[in-house]
């Protein structure tokens, strides 16, 4: 099987060579597995897999038909350990590999959903297909191309890990655009994002699970404009490697952003929004009004904020001709209920209130 030849890029065809799973390494830096701050080992990686991902699907198919080598995995020599190879694109079914072909993995994990194998298939599946790279650096355009712009995308916050890694590598964020083939600027709003989220995890030490969770939303909020004016964050995009996005003196308004947005269960704290879109059409107008972002600060009533965009006058008068319409509503079905005692109650609270409107705005 030597022979077959993998396009790996144009003018560049690769080939398709066996290499054994025990020679094959999980990837530490793979930006879906990496955790921030702290190396994990080949067995850290596997159990994090095995916890996280849904191998049981690829084990009973790896079990059932074998692997299939139109699926190379994609390697990079080990740095310090000549004979291993590193997966930098295929860590799920080496994992489901190393699970099945291992009783002593299977037993540590308790993968008791993994199927048995047969003696044949275990021997067909310790050596499997493998496309070989000189470096991490030769991969980059593959692996941005089918995880960030291409077919098999990474979820946003992996895309952001991963650009932020290639940037502290050495590259500019136009050659990574370049070398991926991103013509709508995703690259530097991931980057962008990305950077916010440090900040947000190292400067303001707030709890950044749920941001993860939901990275995208994270690059919703930074692409309001009223949100980045009321953060001075700059129009343009970074074109190089940054430090920070915020300033110092706006880092408690990313503070307050982050708990309207995403609230804090560390600190019990719900989000003012129900979802995502409340971003633009609520959250936003209200921050770019000063009254509104008042009044959403001492109530965390985002609606109630919203109504007051326009000015206390545009409020009230919107406040009036909604209690107009309520009235009229309530006249078309009254006479359905004429000497309804608890109606009468509630209508005498309403003649009260509205003869108090009255005398302040008769004045």
């Amino acid at each position: 099987m030597s022979d077959v030849q993998f396009a790996a890029s144009p003018g560049h065809a690769k080939q398709i060579e066996p290499k054994s799973v025990s020679d094959l390494l999980l990837d530490p830096e793979n930006p879906r597995l990496a955790e921030d701050g702290r190396a994990l080992t080949d067995d850290q990686l596997l159990a994090k897999l095995y916890a996280t991902e849904a191998l049981d699907e690829l084990a009973m198919s790896f079990a059932r038909s074998g692997y299939f080598w139109e699926e190379p995995l994609v390697v990079v020599p080990h740095a310090s350990a000549p004979g291993k190879y590193i997966v930098v694109e295929g860590n799920r079914r080496l994992a489901a590999l190393k699970i099945l072909l291992s009783d002593v993995k299977r037993a540590e994990l308790n993968a008791a959903d993994f199927p048995r194998l047969s003696a044949e298939r275990a021997t067909e599946l310790r050596r499997v297909p493998t496309v070989e790279y000189t470096s991490r650096n030769d991969v980059v355009p593959y692996l941005g191309f089918r995880h960030i712009t291409g077919a098999k995308k990474w979820e946003p916050y992996a895309k952001a890990r991963y650009i932020s890694q290639l940037v502290e590598s050495g590259r500019s964020l136009g050659e990574i655009e370049s070398l991926i083939g991103d013509g709508a600027k995703a690259v530097k709003k991931l980057y962008q994002a990305y950077v916010v989220f440090r900040q947000i995890r190292d400067e303001l030490e707030e709890d950044v699970q749920n941001i993860k969770d939901s990275f995208s939303v994270l690059e919703v909020v930074l692409g309001q404009q009223p949100i980045k004016s009321h953060l001075a964050i700059p129009r343009k995009l970074p074109d190089m490697a940054v430090e920070r996005v915020i300033g110092d003196e706006h880092l408690e308004d990313l503070r307050e952003i982050c708990l309207w947005v995403f609230g804090s269960k560390k600190g019990g704290i719900k989000p003012v929004i129900a979802d995502s879109r409340e971003i633009s059409k609520l959250l936003a107008p209200t921050i770019a009004n000063k009254e509104s972002l008042e009044h959403l600060r001492a109530t965390g009533d985002l609606q109630a904020a919203f109504e007051r965009v326009g000015g206390e006058r545009d409020y009230l008068t919107r406040q009036l001709t909604s209690a107009t319409r309520a009235v009229e509503r309530a006249l078309a079905v009254s006479h359905q209920f004429g000497g309804d005692t608890a109606l009468v109650s509630e209508l005498d609270r309403l003649e009260s209130a509205v003869k108090a409107l009255g005398r302040v705005l008769r004045q």
